[in-house]
């Protein structure tokens, strides 16, 4: 490695170093590719470390993630029903079994609305883009997973969410990491 950065420019290394910190983020599974709050401030603070425009390496970051989620989406697929909806319907959050996939949160709760209800693919891009309004009903919800909405519907109702679905409440709170990537 170090032989590569002494033949580069400056501007080059520089492109180097902060691409390799996009894919080491990533392949770490980084805290803040799960909190709209924490990627904001890393790579606000790795833009300022590197003197590199935000707006590239958000374009930059945006790219090598998207490389990733190829990468990894047929073992996601792969693992969806004996693994995925299983841990989801014992009460882990969407987002944290993204988590542990090292995967995007919104991609996930995407697959797990197509898989756990009778919306046809061409209504799930509305489904993502308002999940209030397209899931706030349990009728919505495939009949074998609705046993398992009932059962944990005391534990968010105890949590104060008003009534909404756990399904609901999983995909809202994933729905605003399509925002920042």
């Amino acid at each position: 490695m170090k032989n590569i950065e002494n033949n580069l420019s400056k501007e080059e290394l520089v492109y180097y170093r902060v691409e390799r910190w996009c894919r080491e983020e990533i392949s770490n599974g980084s805290n803040f590719l799960f909190d709209p709050v924490l990627f904001r401030e890393a790579i606000e603070a790795e833009s300022k470390r590197e003197d590199f425009p935000l707006e590239s390496l958000l374009s930059l970051f945006r790219n090598v993630y998207i490389k990733h989620i190829k990468i990894n989406s047929n073992r996601i697929k792969s693992i969806l029903h004996t693994k995925i909806i299983k841990e989801y319907l014992l009460g882990r959050s969407i987002n944290d079994l993204a988590k542990e996939c090292n995967f995007s949160a919104a991609l996930l709760a995407r697959r797990v609305v197509e898989e756990v209800t009778d919306l046809g693919k061409k209504k799930l891009s509305t489904v993502m883009k308002d999940p209030l309004k397209e899931l706030g009903s349990i009728d919505v919800i495939k009949p074998k997973y609705q046993g398992a909405e009932k059962h944990l519907r005391d534990k968010w109702l105890a949590s104060d969410h008003s009534g909404v679905s756990c399904f609901l409440e999983s995909c809202l709170q994933t729905s605003n990491f399509c925002v920042f990537l």
